[in-house]
């Protein structure tokens, strides 16, 4: 929860400032949430979303920690990890989301795609900052398209630093 987050963070905060190493932050958002819910309905979003952070929790390193931020939101810290390795991992558990069909509650299968915001912190802002930062690469990574990756900083490329997810089915996880 946002709770369990805040109160984590200025340890992960410390521990990297101390070490001098990178952390970043990575808010990731479920694509089409408003629809999915209409379609499902509430119970059977919430076992998507345990899903969701099953899912992710699995992808990612055992350093790096994921917590439900907001209702269909997911905020990750990346220890040890710039901006640059944080949206790669963002990357790779955007594609393992994407490649799994879920069964729905009617017929077929569920395609469920998220987005992510990433941004590096810098020790001179605090989490609401950081956030701030994430939650703008974020909207535009959703205003881009839906399942993309986009970055706040420098040296981003022509695209705003907007990276779209393609997943083809020999792809590797």
């Amino acid at each position: 929860s946002s709770e369990v987050f805040a109160r984590i963070w200025p340890h992960l905060s410390a521990s990297a400032q101390r070490a001098d190493k990178p952390l970043s932050l990575a808010l990731l958002d479920v694509d089409g949430f408003q629809v999915l819910r209409e379609e499902l309905g509430a119970m059977a979003v919430e076992g998507v979303l345990e899903w969701l952070s099953e899912t992710l929790s699995s992808e990612l390193r055992r350093s790096d920690v994921v917590t439900r931020w907001a209702r269909q939101q997911f905020l990750v810290a990346f220890p040890g990890t710039d901006g640059e390795g944080a949206s790669i991992a963002a990357e790779k558990a955007l594609k393992r989301v994407a490649r799994h069909s879920l069964p729905a509650v009617a017929d077929g299968k569920l395609e469920l795609t998220l987005s992510a915001g990433v941004a590096e912190a810098d020790f001179n802002r605090d989490l609401d900052a950081l956030l701030g930062l994430a939650t703008a690469a974020l909207d535009r990574a959703k205003s881009a398209g839906r399942n993309r990756v986009a970055r706040h900083g420098e040296g981003q490329p022509e695209n705003g630093g907007v990276h779209r997810i393609l997943v083809a089915a020999d792809d590797e996880i």
